[in-house]
């Protein structure tokens, strides 16, 4: 098959998987009809999907013994998710009543929406990066290209009330990484006119993401953006490298040392602050939608309000990440001129 024909399947796979993963009420149910009805009619994806098909799932058992309020446990190795997820799949294009049952104890939420969302994120989507993944391998190898030594690309996450800590960071790792990495930054790489939207989306395709995490990215709803988008892949956990700051880095602000700076996110009542003004932010956005009482005239605040939704249902995750996952203090790190992050990404 020609990269030409690969392509024009690739645009489709990602239009109909697009459609397919924003579903959020029953009359949408039909876009997993066509996305389903769309893979076992392109022969390069059927075809790789029977290569991975090893046995019949009790899909239904595995739903109705898997805890409350979590997604059901994917296999590991690749062949087997896409063997599994595609055969949730099949059986819901077969009945859609089973998207209704199955993600109903995805969350605590009361909505159809979150449930729904919830469930097309947290079992639907590593399947669509897999294909996604799969189509991409295939347009390399239909072409001899001459293999180019790419630079790393290192993607800065922060919040600009932490601009000064960010301006640390970045000084050092550019001139540390110059020969084999390039760093993204906003005030860099987003020119006049360009979108930030654009920008943060572009989070995606990088090797690394650097966040420095402070009280005040937790809750700015740019930056828990940039960090979701990463989340979207399945092993984020191998991508994301953090900074997590303590009120003792406030003496690199330009305000008083008193500043509070840190991220409370090692203990239980310090994530359940971020939570709350999370949920707190939702319930403002909510009322004010309430009070424009027209569809037509809150369509922006509806979006705002599906990504501040998004940021409640995954916020928790990371949190978790970041608890049980051990870090440097800044002071270590600035003192070591960054070395544990910059081996890291050096592959050392």
């Amino acid at each position: 098959m020609s990269k030409q024909e690969l392509k024009k399947i690739s645009i489709q796979f990602r239009t109909l998987a697009s459609q397919m993963l924003k579903i959020d009420n029953d009359s949408e149910i039909g876009y997993i009809d066509t996305f389903v009805v769309f893979i076992n009619s392109t022969s390069i994806i059927s075809e790789f999907i029977e290569s991975c098909h090893s046995k019949e799932y009790d899909i239904d058992f595995d739903m109705q013994n898997k805890g409350n309020w979590q997604p059901i446990s994917l296999p590991k190795p690749q062949e087997e998710l896409v063997d599994y997820v595609y055969q949730i799949l099949k059986a819901i294009s077969k009945n859609n009543n089973l998207m209704r049952k199955w993600s109903f104890t995805y969350t605590a939420s009361n909505k159809f929406a979150d449930k729904y969302q919830s469930f097309m994120r947290k079992t639907i989507e590593p399947f669509v990066h897999a294909l996604r993944s799969f189509l991409e391998l295939q347009m390399v190898d239909s072409e001899i290209v001459e293999v180019v030594e790419e630079k790393k690309k290192v993607f800065l996450s922060y919040c600009q009330r932490d601009n000064c800590i960010a301006n640390i960071v970045d000084d050092v790792l550019s001139e540390k990484l110059s020969s084999f990495a390039t760093i993204s930054r906003d005030i860099r790489d987003v020119k006049y006119r360009e979108s930030f939207k654009h920008f943060m989306e572009s989070i995606g395709q990088h090797d690394y993401v650097l966040t420095i995490i402070s009280g005040n990215y937790l809750k700015s709803r740019n930056c828990l953006y940039e960090v979701l988008e990463v989340m979207r892949d399945r092993n984020y956990s191998n991508k994301i490298l953090f900074i997590v700051l303590s009120n003792a880095d406030s003496v690199h602000y330009s305000e008083s040392s008193s500043v509070d700076v840190g991220a409370n996110v090692y203990s239980d009542e310090g994530q359940v602050g971020y939570i709350s003004y999370w949920k707190s932010q939702f319930h403002q956005l909510e009322q004010m939608i309430a009070t424009i009482n027209n569809p037509l005239l809150s369509i922006e605040q509806a979006k705002e309000l599906r990504i501040i939704t998004k940021i409640q249902l995954d916020l928790p995750e990371f949190m978790s990440f970041l608890r049980e996952h051990n870090g440097t203090p800044l002071s270590n790190l600035i003192a070591s001129s960054f070395k544990e992050i910059i081996d890291i990404i050096r592959g050392a």
